[in-house]
C-alpha cells in the first residue's frame, strides 16, 4: 500500500514528465503536522481538482464550474 508520500511523489513525478518546472506549497498551521499529514492535504486537493472541485475544507465549498 502506497503511503500519501509515495502517491504524492508519483504524482509530482508524472507532472515533470508533463513539464512541472516549479511547484511551491505554503504552509501555515495552526498546530505542528506531522509529514504525511502534510502530503494527504496535499493529495486530497490534487483529488478534488481533478474532480472538478474544491477542496472539502475551503469556505464556499461548490464544485468549479
Amino acid at each position: 500500500m502506497l503511503t500519501e508520500r509515495d502517491k504524492f511523489m508519483a504524482r509530482l513525478s508524472e507532472a515533470r514528465d508533463g513539464g512541472l518546472v516549479d511547484q511551491k506549497f505554503f504552509f501555515q498551521p495552526s498546530r505542528s503536522l506531522k509529514p504525511e499529514e502534510i502530503f494527504a492535504a496535499m493529495n486530497e486537493v490534487e483529488d478534488a481538482v481533478k474532480k472538478g472541485h474544491r477542496h472539502s475544507s475551503w469556505e464556499g465549498n461548490e464544485p468549479a464550474g
